[in-house]
């Protein structure tokens, strides 16, 4: 007879006992967990448990490098030196337990798992399901065939338990596959992981967990192609076919772009689309083309983007979260540490710290280079979200201010360097943080701080000229910044200086680039008060180029812009400009020579031009082209 302690565990009695628990013939469903030699009956059966793996859907698709990878780590075969777990991180929504899944399936399907499968998910980012290790213990040992009433009542022991009973199965030649999906981290999943190393084991985290000694596969959004085809697929399961994608191929890219590739909005707008089979595309596009309400559209059936994302925010330390809310009052591309601390108005250690444990839960992403930072598109909209619902105005101002700042503080310390070690350090950081710093005067005067916005672009053009040897570059980064701040007038006349500058080159290959730029920046100009005062520069800069037609169009665009504003008599006198082009590039007669002469003469012969809407009639964005090369 074998006494017991406290808990119900076996003691061993007799003369062994002072040799250390020495233990023969016991079996583990008799509760015997511990000692040198154990000997482990199995059931007959595995459990029904080992086969409850979540259903596999059909619409997979993107994946099969990452599948590929981890079939790597699963393989009973890989070498020794192969992890025996495989940790699947990455955003909410980026579809980490559909690729888990079908890793599960296809290695049962080639037989490496006789023993099954054990699902299990932690629900680690919602508090109010979230299931701990040491709780879940009890349960897998129920899955695994252990009847309760030998379940030991102490975690450590129901640990201990847990792993010989894994280790058992290997041992008798039924290895099992655990999958645990939706860990918090590595703490959460750490207790379930096995001893040995015949059971293997995929994890799936928002968190990346790197004290697991596991092979970490990161997971990231689809590129357009499967996105597109998973979107098709969706349609497909439910229709059979679906012609929508093939009669509306720009609204399809379109639509993928702004769900930014994401799989989990793409299966939202698939299953609202399939809600309604007659809806165009177009239709779904307009709803979503609203990013205040972007994230309202995203959700159907209990499949809610912005309930995925708040998962990972609620789970953010309190500064971290404040961090990520003022994240997007750096409204360029990217944002790099020092402007992100800036904004914060942290010192630049600290800020890096918390910015590192927001990639690591996947809310921001590792930028072009280290120390460079950005948000994916769906998660920009819900930090927008939370900065409007938790940031005050005065306080968005305030950190608009200190970025601004921080800016201007930059150009500087760049000056005094270029005196010190030459321009090479201010032409990279420009090519870095050129788009940010034009970004930035856009959110000054949003900010209602004007006067910092204009003091920012005239600083950044001035650095220009100091960082640049080449008047190309010089004039290239001059009609940057002037474009980037609608300072239309001052960008034309850049470009209008960098045609001349290239002339002696011959070169068409710079001059087509230049004429482009040119023909971007009249697409740019959107009101008939900026064309007044830009386009004829821009006119003088197409003729430079010998750009005839161009020259026409935008001369006639002019022309409207003055009969907008009431100037009549000025807008009579650019018509008949464009005539002129136009007849000496051959063009007389020509639908846009019609369009001018149909102007001119309503311009001469009204009693009142300024009651008509005259910008309206303006070239659309992308009409005004260059004429073929004879």
């Amino acid at each position: 007879m074998t006494d017991a302690d406290d808990h119900g565990l076996p003691v061993p009695a007799g003369p062994d006992a002072a040799g250390g628990n020495r233990i023969s013939g016991g079996v583990f469903f008799h509760a015997v967990i511990q000692g040198h030699t154990v000997a482990v009956n199995l059931p007959p059966v595995a459990p029904s448990a080992l086969a409850g793996l979540p259903a596999s859907g059909p619409a997979f698709t993107g994946r099969d490098v990452e599948l590929d990878l981890l079939l790597e780590v699963l393989d009973p075969a890989a070498d020794g030196g192969t992890p025996t777990v495989c940790s699947v991180v990455g955003p909410a929504g980026v579809g980490k337990t559909e690729l888990a899944v079908r890793a599960a399936r296809v290695a049962r399907e080639r037989g490496w798992f006789p023993g099954g499968v054990l699902f299990v998910d932690l629900q680690g980012y919602d508090d109010q399901r979230r299931v701990e290790s040491a709780d879940l213990s009890h349960s897998l040992l129920q899955a695994l065939g252990v009847h309760g009433e030998y379940i030991p009542s102490r975690p450590e022991d129901r640990a201990r338990l847990y792993r010989s009973v894994l280790a058992a199965f290997a041992e008798q030649g039924k290895p099992l596959l655990v999958l645990l999906d939706n860990a918090a981290g590595a703490e959460h999943a750490r207790p379930l992981l096995p001893a040995d190393r015949r059971t293997r084991v995929i994890l799936t985290s928002r968190q990346v967990m790197s004290t697991l000694d596991s092979r970490l596969l990161g997971l990231h959004v689809l590129d357009e192609r499967s996105a597109l085809d998973l979107l098709g697929r969706l349609l497909e399961v439910a229709y059979g076919w679906d012609p929508r994608l093939d009669q509306e191929p720009r609204a399809a890219r379109e639509l993928v772009r702004l769900c930014g590739y994401l799989p989990l909005a793409l299966r939202i707008v698939g299953a609202l689309l399939v809600q309604e089979p007659r809806k165009p595309l177009e239709v779904m596009l307009d709803d979503l083309s609203d990013e205040r309400a972007r994230l309202d559209v995203l959700a159907v059936d209990g499949l809610a983007v912005r309930a995925a994302f708040d998962l990972s925010y609620q789970a953010l330390s309190p500064r971290a979260a404040a961090l990520f809310r003022v994240l997007p009052l750096g409204p360029g591309p990217e944002i790099s540490t020092e402007a992100a601390a800036a904004l914060f108005g942290d010192e630049r250690q600290a800020c890096r710290r918390l910015l590192e444990s927001l990639s690591r839960a996947h809310l921001v992403e590792s930028g072009t280079a280290y120390g460079r930072w950005r948000l994916h598109d769906l998660v920009r909209v819900f930090a927008i979200e939370q900065l409007n619902l938790r940031v005050p105005e005065h306080e968005r101002g305030a950190a608009v201010g200190r970025l601004v700042g921080h800016y201007l503080d930059t150009f500087r310390d760049l000056r005094t360097r270029i005196r010190d070690t030459g321009d090479d350090e201010a032409a990279s950081w420009l090519r870095a943080e050129g788009g940010n710093v034009i970004a930035t005067s856009a959110s000054a005067v949003r900010a209602g701080r004007p006067a910092d916005a204009e003091r920012l672009m005239n600083d950044a053009v001035s650095l220009v000229d100091d960082a640049f040897r080449l008047p190309v570059d010089q004039l290239y980064w001059r009609w940057f910044f002037f474009r980037g701040a609608r300072r239309f007038m001052e960008a034309f006349e850049a470009l209008r200086q960098h045609l001349l500058v290239i002339r002696p080159a011959c070169s068409v290959r710079l001059e087509d680039d230049v004429v482009e730029r040119v023909l971007a920046t009249v697409d740019d100009v959107s009101t008939s008060e900026e064309a007044v005062r830009s386009l004829e520069p821009a006119a003088a800069a197409l003729r430079v180029a010998g750009e005839v037609d161009a020259e026409g169009r935008v001369l006639v665009d002019l022309g409207l812009a003055l009969l907008q504003e009431g100037r009549a008599r000025e807008a009579c006198d650019v018509l008949r400009r464009a005539l002129d082009r136009f007849g000496y590039g051959g063009r007389g007669g020509s639908p846009d020579d019609v369009h001018a002469r149909t102007v001119l003469h309503f311009a001469e012969t009204a009693t009142e031009p300024r009651e008509h809407d005259w910008w309206s009639q303006r070239h659309a964005p992308g009409r005004i082209r260059r004429s073929p090369r004879r």
